[in-house]
């Protein structure tokens, strides 16, 4: 998966994951699950961070009582506590229509979601401590025996990642208990290159590379991703984030210059895109946005990113023609291979499962 759409801890554990993140997280852990720090033996089994409304989740002696009071025809609970098992604790259907669990759990700090029909991840609306899931969303955070919070991570100095003569030196003042660099320049492995921790706190790593342009990201504890915030240039990760970018020359210490675009090279449609337009015959989707390739992928077919490539017509856009069965299809267009769009010209759409959005085409 080259991280242009880093299909990390889940995206490589996506890419990996994801043969269509586009319908929701397909098995694995969610990014973003951070490991609990200790906790004082002997501490109250006391709950902090959650709501103390009624139906909130929150804890007794019996242990950790979780509420989802959402939509869903079944709910689960995943976390920390459980592997991020998307099976392991599914939840009970109160006469309120609301989904409990309660689950004894010892002390410390756990990241968790809802997993809403099978496929969903819903952070918990009750909660009042939250840690980034990894990608742009929020993993929900119950505290048992009143560990203390986190410090938070220092605030990245300026700096960033430096081309020098022995290489190019990546640097990450975030916090973590371990770091990696992840890139174009290692097949996006979280292993490959692991950092190394600072008397200032800081992960650092040189690395030699060839010039060119490389998109990178740090993960932090194994499965976090991370941009550098310290980074000038960036690049669409293909979730909606961003990959960073560092760019290195032929000579030591000198940028290379963004390359010209070539000619042929995504275009800016002079058409406009269309909502599907169903047919006796099919369902014609067209894409409007700027690409070298396109593709349709949807519920129809398994989300693949390769069965259904689409045609590029005189006007710049993209269409296809696909025969459909009576029923309410979700799918998304795929651009150059790993960026998945959001049909912008349909109206309707529904949570993909990632804080983003499915388009929805329904054949009757």
């Amino acid at each position: 998966m080259k991280r242009t759409i880093v299909w990390a801890a889940p995206l490589l554990a996506a890419a990996v994951a994801l043969s269509g993140c586009a319908g929701g997280w397909r098995g694995g852990t969610p990014p973003g699950s951070a490991q609990a720090p200790g906790v004082a033996a002997g501490a109250a089994p006391a709950a902090k961070g959650t709501a103390g409304a009624p139906g909130a989740t929150q804890a007794s002696a019996a242990g950790v009582t979780f509420v989802w009071k959402g939509e869903g025809g079944s709910v689960a609970l995943a976390g920390e506590f459980n592997g991020w098992n998307t099976t392991a604790d599914p939840m009970t259907k109160q006469a309120d229509g609301s989904w409990t669990i309660t689950k004894k759990l010892e002390p410390g700090r756990y990241q968790y979601k809802f997993v809403v029909d099978g496929s969903n991840w819903k952070p918990d609306p009750t909660a009042t401590e939250s840690a980034d899931d990894g990608f742009g969303g929020k993993n929900s955070v119950i505290v048992v025996g009143g560990a203390a919070a986190p410090a938070p991570a220092p605030a990245p100095a300026a700096g960033g990642a430096a081309v020098a003569g022995e290489g190019v030196a990546f640097a990450w003042k975030g916090g973590g208990n371990s770091v990696a660099l992840a890139g174009e320049f290692n097949g996006w492995n979280t292993t490959a290159d692991p950092m190394t921790k600072q008397a200032d706190g800081s992960w650092t790593i040189t690395k030699k590379l060839e010039p060119g342009r490389y998109a990178y990201k740090f993960v932090v504890d194994g499965n976090t991703w991370k941009e550098d915030p310290t980074a000038k240039e960036s690049t669409d990760d293909g979730f909606g984030g961003k990959n960073s970018v560092i760019a290195v020359g032929g000579a030591p210490g000198t940028a290379a210059p963004l390359p010209a675009p070539a000619a042929t090279a995504a275009t800016a449609p002079t058409g406009k895109g269309r909502p599907p337009a169903v047919t006796a015959d099919a369902v014609v989707f067209t894409f409007a946005g700027g690409a070298t390739a396109v593709a349709l992928a949807g519920e129809f077919n398994g989300w693949s990113t390769t069965v259904d490539p689409m045609a590029k017509q005189a006007d710049g856009t993209w269409t296809i023609s696909k025969k459909l069965a009576p029923g309410t299809y979700a799918y998304k267009f795929v651009v150059n291979g790993t960026t998945w769009k959001q049909d912008d010209a349909n109206p309707e759409a529904k949570d993909d499962g990632f804080g983003g959005k499915n388009s929805l085409v329904t054949v009757k």
